[in-house]
């Protein structure tokens, strides 16, 4: 079973390894512990970013931190859900945001590429992924195994102006 949700949000007000913040193009804000899934789903969409005329994205420590948290909570509940709380915790974390999204999942991709794919396939996904303001993304996907089939739960959050 595959759940997917992607939500938009536009103001114009306000085995692990370490990463740098984003590819080449973006700016670097310090690192971010990212699992090789993870690090490989973010190389596909700033790859994706620069083939469409956008800029990559930066790896942000506050918003990994929010979709890391979001990541355990669908995982321990078994619902694959939008973060009702995003928008006031990224102002907590990143007061002068001007643009907001998040895409969650929960299915079986084995690979970073498939899972990629599967955002890409739907037109809300891929708007979300190619929001032209965002210059930061935070990223987690855990594993967990249901009736021995595994199951990536991934949030993807996007912003602007969260270093």
């Amino acid at each position: 079973m595959m759940i997917r949700r992607a939500a938009l949000i536009a103001a114009s007000v306000s085995a692990l390894s370490v990463v740098p913040m984003g590819a080449a193009g973006a700016r670097p804000t310090g690192a971010v512990h990212l699992g090789r899934f993870d690090r490989q789903l973010v190389n596909e969409i700033n790859h994706q970013r620069e083939v469409h005329g956008l800029s990559a994205l930066a790896v942000s420590r506050q918003l990994s931190g929010i979709a890391s948290a979001w990541a355990r909570h669908m995982a321990t509940t078994g619902r694959a859900q939008d973060n009702p709380h995003l928008g006031a915790q990224v102002t907590a974390s990143c007061p002068h945001w001007k643009a907001l999204g998040e895409l969650v999942d929960n299915a079986g991709h084995d690979t970073a590429a498939r899972l990629w794919q599967t955002y890409s396939a739907k037109p809300s996904d891929e708007r979300v992924l190619m929001l032209r303001p965002a210059t930061d993304l935070g990223i987690r996907t855990v594993t967990t195994y249901e009736n021995g089939a595994r199951v990536e739960w991934n949030v993807i959050d996007l912003s602007s102006n969260c270093d």
